[in-house]
């Protein structure tokens, strides 16, 4: 899917955020490489399920919801948004969250049937989780 000039923000600041309703991520780039910041949610993607964001570079792509809770719903949303729009890069896909259910087999088993479908780790941050950009 080609990527609409109006979702895409292109940086090579030191930090570069992602948020939304109080939640956020943000990628330490001390490198100053060239970022691409792409708002999926309402902009890339109108309808059916999508992440918020999309973080690439010329090496990674960093897919991230920013949720309340709801977990199980952000992992939909995120398998959804990358069935669309990953490339060939290597992938990371993270839910910065205000507060994860207690540790447990659901959100272990939430993770490992992410990592079996997708190939990739989910990642589990809490709210303004910094993320070196390597």
């Amino acid at each position: 899917m080609k990527i609409k000039k109006a979702c895409l923000n292109t940086s090579m600041k030191p930090i570069v955020v992602c948020s939304e309703k109080g939640k956020k991520i943000s990628f330490i780039n001390k490198r100053r490489i060239s970022i691409e910041q792409i708002k999926i949610d309402g902009c890339q993607i109108q309808e059916g399920k999508k992440c918020d964001f999309l973080v690439r570079t010329s090496d990674n792509e960093y897919f991230i919801e920013l949720k309340g809770s709801n977990i199980k719903h952000g992992i939909l949303q995120l398998k959804e948004s990358m069935r669309k729009l990953a490339s060939k890069r290597v992938t990371r896909a993270f839910i910065v969250a205000r507060r994860f259910p207690r540790t447990g087999a659901s959100l272990l088993n939430q993770q490992s049937k992410f990592r079996r479908e997708v190939g990739i780790k989910l990642e589990l941050k809490k709210l303004n989780h910094e993320e070196k950009i390597i």
